[in-house]
């Protein structure tokens, strides 16, 4: 029952997003890469302002007007940011880091075992050289890899669920996206 539930949530939200997505054109992040860092430039899962909220929200942390100027230009003049990342240079023990944190990270992934790594320095100042030196350009991430042939099919599984949806068929919807779930686990094993 909890399966079924789970399910139905998220088939609505399908519905409510839109799976023309799934076209091949914003394709997801690969297994095991989260889908909720973000930048500025949008993209799939709606992953657009979340990191650039993050770091706006680091910016307020910072103590003095001086240095929540400087942060806010950095959010500015970077492009991508990393959610996670940013959350954590909120977390520096002094507001006047980070700024210089916002700036090491802008552009950036990464990984959760990284950021855990940076943040156990033990300095504000080793932890922005960490952040700086660590993680991966936004356009170096990992890509999920085409196979056309499945593709093909897992679009035309997504479009049956979409019909579905449309005709107000949320049970059908929601088994033939658990079908379809499973399909993909299977196959990822």
């Amino acid at each position: 029952m909890k399966r079924s539930g789970l399910l139905l949530a998220l088939s609505v939200g399908l519905a409510g997003v839109g799976l023309e997505r799934a076209s091949g054109q914003n394709l997801p992040p690969p297994p095991g890469h989260s889908d909720h860092r973000g930048g500025t430039h949008g993209g799939p899962g709606g992953r657009g302002e979340r990191g650039r909220e993050a770091a706006l929200r680091a910016c307020a942390r910072a103590t003095f007007s001086d240095d929540k100027r400087e942060c806010m230009a950095a959010v500015n003049q970077g492009g991508f940011f990393d959610a996670d990342a940013a959350e954590a240079c909120g977390r520096m023990s002094f507001g006047s880091n980070i700024p210089g944190c916002i700036r090491a990270i802008s552009n950036k992934v990464y990984s959760p075992t990284e950021i855990q790594l940076c943040l156990g320095a033990s300095f504000d100042d080793d932890k922005v050289e960490c952040f700086q030196t660590g993680g991966r350009t936004w356009a170096n991430r990992p890509r999920w890899e085409r196979r056309p042939d499945l593709d093909s099919y897992i679009l035309e599984q997504l479009r049956g669920v979409r019909r579905s949806l449309q005709r107000g068929d949320v049970i059908r919807a929601a088994a033939d996206l658990a079908d379809l779930i499973d399909f993909i686990e299977q196959g990822s094993r």
